[in-house]
């Protein structure tokens, strides 16, 4: 029964050896292996085309004709062509070997017990709880939490049918999910599982996250103590009520696993040649499979050793394999990132940025206004970020202070998974909350999308 699914068994094999390439050229001791993991990864796309989304799979191939035809007109050298197939492939590795560690959460009994004990928090500290909540879980499960937590949401708020009782429970859907959009949004600003640090700091490798991680975590502080104060202003009649229990020793127990993850990464840093990002995905990829078997061996339905045969042989090719959509859409955005920056003349920019008369603050700014509206339009954020960072290379008018690079960059994607109608968390709101995705947007996140942008402007304004 192990084996029902070859293919899929194969598909996954395939990507594993994909993810087994990147991790050598991250390492950067050994020889190229571009090309192999270009076609290893354009075989998996295949295996998996009728899996992938109709509309997302016009990413891998409009990347593909790009390339070939910026080759055949001489417009890119084959070198860069390599660099975006190792962006594209570090990309594969970072969500495959993520996934390990959001399988063996999303089946844990302690998440969804965390999950519960957030629920039955009173009114007068739900919010707060819930997106602090949110946002440890979220450093697990990044917008898995948003599913495990929305369904939690819609078991425990029970259709009413009086008026008042139907406007009281629209409140507190409101209030509850915005907790955790804005929980799970906060870790794009410093947690090394994020996609956005990722794709930051692979853009600029002479950047350490680890220099950044401490400023990253006071803003994801501020961001989210912004959203708890709106959230006060705008319900203040959701009072303190002596109800409910919250047991700390539960949420103990998923730090101790946090704290086991970055030890391991720093062994790894210190024993082997890679930075700390990419020792975050090998100890977190080493800890999922550690818990996976616990979970295995301490099934109280299955025996042991079996159900690990199961998830190892059936859960995990599953996992694997389910990350086609994501790799296909962010892995082939940032390729084709790659191959336009080279097609922009940076004189040209550097003019232009000198006419326009801006300073770096307002430069900042627009970038950051860029990224958030851009995304209501269909320009996907990863193109716009990877085609800036590879112009701050280039163009010394974009030679901003790094740290406010950083934080531009990742309050706007937070914002922008807040706001933007198209962003994944606004379509799986909509979904399990039964709300209009113009509603979700508007009415929910508008004035905190608006007024954290604004702050933000302010401060650059102020301090550059």
């Amino acid at each position: 029964m192990w084996y029902h699914n070859r293919n899929q068994q194969l598909s996954a094999f395939i990507l594993l050896a994909v993810c087994g390439f990147s991790a050598l050229n991250e390492a950067g001791t050994f020889p190229s292996f571009s090309f192999v993991t270009g076609t290893l990864l354009g075989l998996f796309i295949l295996m998996e085309w009728s899996r992938i989304h109709k509309f997302i799979r016009l990413v891998p191939v409009g990347a593909l004709i790009f390339s070939i035809f910026l080759v055949q007109t001489n417009k890119i050298s084959i070198q860069t062509v390599s660099t975006a197939i190792d962006r594209a492939a570090f990309f594969a590795f970072f969500f495959t070997g993520f996934s390990i560690l959001r399988e063996a959460a999303s089946s844990s009994a302690l998440v969804h017990k965390c999950g519960l004990i957030l629920m039955s928090q009173p009114p007068g500290r739900r919010y707060m709880s819930m997106t602090l909540g949110s946002h440890l879980l979220g450093i697990l499960l990044n917008f898995g939490a948003l599913n495990v937590l929305g369904v939690t949401i819609q078991n425990q708020l029970k259709p009413e049918n009086e008026p008042q009782k139907k406007a009281i429970r629209k409140i507190r859907m409101r209030r509850m999910f915005t907790a955790v959009q804005r929980g799970i949004a906060a870790i794009s600003m410093w947690s090394p599982t994020s996609f956005t640090m990722v794709l930051i700091f692979t853009g600029l490798p002479e950047l350490s996250w680890s220099d950044y991680v401490p400023i990253g975590m006071v803003i994801g502080v501020l961001f989210l103590l912004w959203g708890a104060l709106l959230d006060k202003l705008l319900h203040p009649k959701a009072v303190q009520i002596q109800q409910g229990t919250f047991k700390i020793s539960l949420f103990a127990n998923l730090l101790a696993l946090f704290s086991v993850i970055p030890a391991m990464a720093f062994l790894i840093v210190h024993f082997l040649p890679y930075n700390f990002l990419v020792a975050m995905i090998l100890s977190s990829t080493v800890c999922g499979i550690g818990w996976m078997v616990f979970q295995g061996l301490n099934s109280s339905r299955f025996n042991g050793f079996s159900e690990v045969k199961r998830r190892f042989f059936v859960d995990i090719p599953e996992v694997f394999t389910a990350q086609r959509n994501e790799i296909s859409l962010v892995g082939f955005s940032a390729f084709i990132g790659i191959l336009v920056v080279p097609l922009i003349d940076p004189v040209w920019v550097q003019n232009l940025l000198l006419q326009s008369g801006f300073d770096q603050a307002w430069l900042l700014i627009c970038i950051g206004w860029v990224i958030v509206l851009g995304s209501f339009v269909g320009i996907n954020p990863v193109v716009t970020v990877t085609i800036l960072l590879g112009l701050v290379r280039v163009v010394p008018e974009l030679s901003f202070p790094p740290v406010a690079l950083i934080a531009v960059i990742s309050v706007s994607w937070a914002v922008m998974i807040t706001v933007s109608p198209l962003a994944a968390a606004q379509m799986l709101t909509s979904r399990l909350s039964g709300t209009p995705v113009k509603e979700i947007v508007i009415h929910w996140n508008g004035l905190f999308a608006i007024s954290t942008m604004l702050a933000m402007d302010i401060l650059l304004i102020l301090l550059l």
